[in-house]
């Protein structure tokens, strides 16, 4: 059986997983789209291979080998294909588009409700099929010319139409319900893109319309229906949109964009807005009270001395 048959026979079931109406069957549904769309860009590969060894970039090592007329080949070796890393690479390397962003935040989304979330909803599948009906289309169109239609069926294919959609409506009353939100501090603003149910990992989150930030301000998850504080959620989506950002800084020995809260200790406190944002508290100490030099996060806890006038100031204590 080709790689692309695979492809398709793994995607159709996933969406027939979900047809079912049955909760036990919802990850499977997941479990299987995603393959099906690992399975595709394989089969790129495939195609791109050359003729003396037609699978030579789907295998996960390929070693040199010397031919019959002397000439140096590369050719694959063993039984083991191409991870989702090696795959991204290849890409890159050949010249394959691929919206990895996307990607990753299926890839991501699976991982949390496969590994973290005993309770999987409708709309977590819903959302994973709505954004991975993207990537089969423009991956089918422009990388592997098959009508997309024509190559998954006709019944599956609307069946993905209609998820999309649903899932779509629902997730503009969603947005707008949050748009409402006067959110007070423009962190809290970007970090609403990153928000998601704690209970199933859904983004269909509302709000009441009309109210202000604070950290005790309720959102009601559209798929679950659990009713949470935007406190419950500050760090991971913090983590989300300034984790990458942190992990350069510290990488490069330069200030953190978010660091932990002295008052509250949660990993809430912003630099940029110089409060924390689940507590709402701000520096006590802002500058050091002998040279006037702007105090950190860090240095709260040093009587407001900045570290070199708390250190002096130490040594003379010991005298």
């Amino acid at each position: 059986m080709t790689i692309i048959r695979n492809a398709i026979d793994s995607i159709q079931i996933g969406v027939e997983d979900y047809v079912a109406e049955d909760p036990r069957r919802y990850l499977s549904a997941v479990r299987n789209v995603t393959a099906g769309i690992l399975l595709l860009y394989k089969e790129k590969l495939r195609q791109l291979s050359p003729p003396n060894d037609p699978e030579i970039f789907i295998k996960k090592h390929v070693i040199p080998k010397v031919s019959d007329d002397g000439t140096v080949v590369i050719v694959g070796k063993g039984k083991s294909t191409v991870d989702i890393v090696q795959i991204k690479e290849r890409f890159e390397q050949l010249g394959v588009s691929v919206n990895w962003k996307q990607f990753e935040s299926i890839k991501l989304l699976r991982n949390d409700i496969e590994h973290y979330y005993t309770r999987l909803t409708k709309d977590n599948v819903r959302e994973i099929l709505s954004s991975s009906l993207v990537l089969i289309r423009d991956f089918l169109v422009e990388e592997l010319n098959e009508d997309p239609v024509e190559t998954l069926g006709e019944y599956f294919w609307r069946v993905l139409l209609e998820v999309a959609d649903v899932y779509q409506r629902e997730e503009e009353n969603s947005r707008k319900s949050l748009k409402e939100v006067d959110w007070k501090y423009q962190t809290v603003e970007e970090l609403v893109e990153h928000f998601r149910c704690p209970n199933c990992q859904s983004e269909l989150l509302r709000a009441e319309i009309g109210h202000e930030y604070s950290p005790g301000l309720e959102l009601t998850c559209s798929s679950c229906g659990h009713i949470f504080p935007v406190s419950e959620i500050l760090e991971d989506s913090i983590d989300e949109l300034l984790g990458g950002e942190a992990f350069i800084a510290a990488k490069e020995g330069c200030e953190l964009p978010y660091e932990t809260c002295p008052q509250c200790l949660s990993g809430t406190f912003i630099i940029a807005e110089g409060l924390c944002l689940k507590c709402e508290s701000g520096l006590t100490y802002e500058a050091c009270e002998l040279c006037g030099e702007g105090l950190t996060v860090d240095e709260q806890d040093l009587e407001g001395l900045c570290s070199y006038h708390h250190y002096q100031m130490e040594k003379v204590r010991d005298e």
